[in-house]
């Protein structure tokens, strides 16, 4: 209802008569801030007036191919935004951590938070309990652990760093949140003696 009356008040007053054809060129890795300014640019050049300066933002949209993995970005006005109300706040739940070596004991560790957590503040809790003092690691070898969700214990997908987390009612999808230990990355190298027998090919794919 407010979006409606908003936008209905914005055209009574928007000072752009003839509204052009705008068209935007693809993000090829430029910086948010660039593509956001273009969209921002083409929007005004459609709508000018008092309740754009006053209530109108932009929504950054995020799009990848699940093919070949190219990324689109958009960045699309608003004037009202829908956010989620938690239902619950200050409850725990278990995050699962799964060290590269199978003969050692997975941990488990609690979070306190509301219906939805933030990756940055996931991954905060995860570095609090697992990264060594710089006592027990001088060298700073420590690498972030990949974090992922896994559903009834067969399907695993990485969280992308833009995501928020559900954490409330995951037992009843069997659903797990998951750290994985990783070791650093090495480089073939033949000289060096390096056997082919030493090392895998994988592909993750981010959805």
């Amino acid at each position: 209802m407010l979006s409606v009356l908003l936008e209905t008040m914005h055209e009574d007053v928007n000072s752009v008569m003839k509204k052009p054809y705008v068209e935007y060129n693809d993000s090829c890795n430029r910086s948010d801030e660039e593509i956001s300014k273009e969209y921002w640019r083409g929007f005004l050049r459609r709508e000018k007036s008092l309740f754009v300066d006053l209530f109108y933002g932009q929504l950054k949209s995020r799009v990848q191919c699940t093919r070949c993995g190219y990324i689109s970005l958009s960045f699309d006005p608003f004037n009202v935004l829908s956010l989620p109300i938690p239902n619950a706040k200050n409850m725990s739940f278990t995050i699962k951590y799964m060290p590269i070596d199978q003969t050692a004991q997975p941990k488990e560790f609690y979070m306190q938070a509301g219906e939805f957590v933030t990756v940055n503040q996931l991954k905060s809790k995860i570095e609090e309990y697992l990264k060594p003092s710089s006592a027990e690691d001088p060298q700073g070898d420590w690498i972030e652990p990949f974090l992922c969700t896994v559903t009834n214990k067969q399907s695993v997908e990485l969280i992308n760093d833009e995501r928020f987390v559900k954490t409330q009612g995951n037992e009843k999808l069997g659903l797990e949140i998951v750290a994985y230990e990783r070791e650093p990355l090495r480089i073939f190298d033949f000289k060096k003696g390096d056997d082919w027998g030493d090392f895998y090919i994988c592909e993750l794919r981010m959805t």
